[in-house]
């Protein structure tokens, strides 16, 4: 007979933690993770914090090292969207075409970062912070010159604008 297979949708923190705990629990069957982005999975809300202000490397935030996955019989799968479920024939059919069979599904895909619907907000420095490559790009662009600040509208979304005037000592 053979083994489950488990396929999580999502290689975030909770998709992670999902594959973490069936192993632990003592789940021996096979488990696939898929995630949409290039790399395993990381916990996001260092890449805000710690990481933005240079108190933290880029793999502080991994959910775990990259090895823990083979070393885990967890097959990581980047790069992979899924898509429409077939849950009658227990068929996910991921972008490009491919269908994954599967005995148990979980979705664990998170959300969307909420845009700003307020005026300006379609200006060019706004940026939305949701991925490891916006904080990669975002840090970047802060250090490009000491006069940058950065403004929290909300969670997951920054601006960097120009600095305030100075104090004159005028009125």
């Amino acid at each position: 007979m053979t083994k489950p297979t488990v396929v999580i949708a999502g290689a975030g923190l909770a998709g992670a933690t999902t594959a973490t705990e069936l192993r632990e629990r003592g789940f021996e069957g096979r488990i696939l993770l898929l995630g949409a982005e290039p790399h395993h999975p990381y916990i996001r809300p260092p890449l805000s914090k710690e990481y933005l202000k240079g108190e933290a490397g880029r793999d502080a935030g991994f959910v775990h090292p990259e090895a823990w996955y083979a070393d885990n019989a967890v097959e990581l799968l980047t790069e992979t969207i899924a898509g429409s479920v077939d849950a009658g024939a227990h068929e996910l059919f991921v972008a490009g075409g491919a269908r994954i069979t599967y005995d148990s599904l979980v979705l664990a895909m998170g959300a969307d970062a909420r845009r700003l619907t307020v005026p300006g907000a379609g200006h060019g420095a706004v940026f939305t912070l949701r991925t490891l490559e916006d904080s990669d790009w975002l840090k970047a662009a802060l250090a490009v010159g000491d006069d940058a600040w950065l403004s929290w509208a909300r969670a997951g979304s920054a601006s960097r604008s120009p600095p305030p005037p100075a104090d004159t000592g005028t009125t």
